[in-house]
């Protein structure tokens, strides 16, 4: 690891937390060790840091945000319960859906009243040779 390294994973770093047990931030700190300029770098870094903090520590919050914040978690949470039902709601309908329309054409592959079993049937009544079951030249027993 170098110089720049070492800076790079020590910008992330904050004392007195669990940065120290990460591999990369326990090898950089023992190259501050090492490096007087790198220390001195780091010292300065804190330094800033530290000024920051203690400024963000002046900040006054608004009256009211905590409660804000709270409420408006709360309206979110009542969202995306409300799209989490519409969304099983949808489901359900769909799974209904077709659980229906399967039923209605399985009943109809049994059913002797489609087009193409009419069309076999037409087929074959055409193409089988025709008899009477009459066969007489006579008109009166035609009649009859």
């Amino acid at each position: 690891m170098n110089r720049d390294d070492a800076k790079n994973i020590l910008l992330l770093y904050r004392p007195d937390t669990v940065d120290v047990v990460d591999p990369q931030v326990t090898e950089a700190l023992s190259l501050v060790k090492q490096d007087a300029e790198l220390a001195a770098w780091l010292r300065e870094l804190g330094a800033r840091q530290e000024i920051l903090r203690a400024k963000f520590r002046q900040i006054q919050a608004p009256a009211g945000l905590k409660e804000q914040i709270i409420s408006e978690q709360a309206a979110r949470e009542k969202i995306i319960v409300w799209r989490r039902a519409a969304a099983l709601t949808a489901v359900a309908a769909a799974v209904v859906v077709l659980l229906t329309l399967a039923v209605f054409r399985f009943q109809s592959a049994g059913n002797d009243n489609t087009l193409a079993l009419y069309q076999n049937r037409m087929v074959g009544a055409a193409l089988r040779v025709y008899t009477m079951d009459l066969a007489t030249d006579n008109p009166v027993q035609i009649r009859e």
